[in-house]
């Protein structure tokens, strides 16, 4: 009998506990204008309907909810980093296929409860990137999103990263992973043009990719390792070889990038006279430009058009 009433009280005294927890996380999670930031993320994540009113409604109800987390700013952070790592349960995940089966009253009364994980991690990807520089400590949460399974939550990573300012040299590994995949390569290189420039991890990781690109995928990692200046010195190699391209876009750029890392390409001196000569007059200009700042007491100058 005693056994029995301490299981008891012990199974009481949880519970409790339990729900005096669950009191005090929600008496201590932020609220503007009455309402806690978890319902203003909830609300921001709805569907829009096939009405047009009712599409209304909702789009008028997700800028007042950007609103409301921006004026939360940096304690609404945990929050969108729990949803940015959401995943459906096994009953939601059974009960999403019957729900097209339901009349549409239960469909709309169980409306919160059929979207998917992927647009709630996406959703809150998002708003992360609407709150800025308060979204600095999710970065590292921001970074796993680039591997998500779902295209959607990758992008809308990628793009709040870059909204962020995240320094492109932390996501050396994630970048790396998608520059290599033909199909996200190219977004990855656009996405890229959003980040600040970047120092030698950055560098590296482009070089790397460069011969297994495309015709137009080249030119972009040329400009990239441009705005990168004297960290990308590593990528000479690449830059010499570029010189030699039958592509005059290529070779106009692997010349700016060259200029730009400046007294350390050196080596580049010969190629980039060879190009002084080039038929494309943009290209012997851009030579003549990098040869003089590599090396300022240099006195080089195209030949003159016959």
């Amino acid at each position: 009998m005693k056994k029995h009433l301490a299981i008891g009280f012990g199974a009481t005294l949880a519970v409790l506990v339990t729900i005096i927890g669950i009191l005090e996380l929600w008496k201590s999670e932020p609220v503007y204008k009455g309402r806690r930031v978890t319902d203003w993320i909830r609300d921001s994540n709805l569907f829009i309907p096939r009405s047009h009113a009712a599409a209304q409604r909702i789009q008028a109800q997700r800028i007042e909810t950007r609103r409301a987390l921006r004026a939360i700013g940096s304690k609404a952070v945990p929050y969108l980093v729990d949803d940015l790592q959401y995943k459906d349960s096994l009953c939601k995940r059974a009960w999403l296929p019957l729900r097209q089966s339901l009349p549409q009253r239960i469909k709309r009364a169980a409306a919160g409860w059929t979207v998917p994980d992927w647009s709630v991690r996406a959703n809150a990807a998002n708003i992360l990137g609407d709150l800025r520089h308060s979204s600095q400590p999710a970065v590292p949460y921001l970074v796993q999103a680039l591997e998500d399974p779902i295209p959607a939550v990758q992008s809308a990573a990628m793009e709040t990263l870059a909204r962020i300012g995240a320094n492109p040299d932390q996501l050396a590994t994630a970048l790396q992973a998608r520059l290599k995949e033909p199909t996200t390569r190219w977004q990855t290189l656009r996405d890229r043009v959003g980040f600040s420039a970047g120092g030698e991890l950055t560098a590296q990781t482009l070089v790397d990719v460069f011969s297994a690109s495309n015709r137009a995928d080249p030119q972009q990692i040329l400009y990239l390792l441009e705005r990168i200046g004297p960290q990308a010195k590593l990528a000479m190699p690449t830059l010499i070889r570029a010189l030699s391209s039958t592509d005059k876009e290529t070779r106009y750029l692997a010349a700016g990038a060259l200029a730009a890392i400046g007294p350390g390409a050196q080596a580049a001196v010969l190629a980039l006279s060879a190009r002084l000569s080039d038929v494309n007059t943009m290209v012997a200009d851009a030579a003549a430009r990098a040869l003089k700042l590599i090396d300022p007491e240099t006195n080089v100058s195209p030949p003159a058009n016959p």
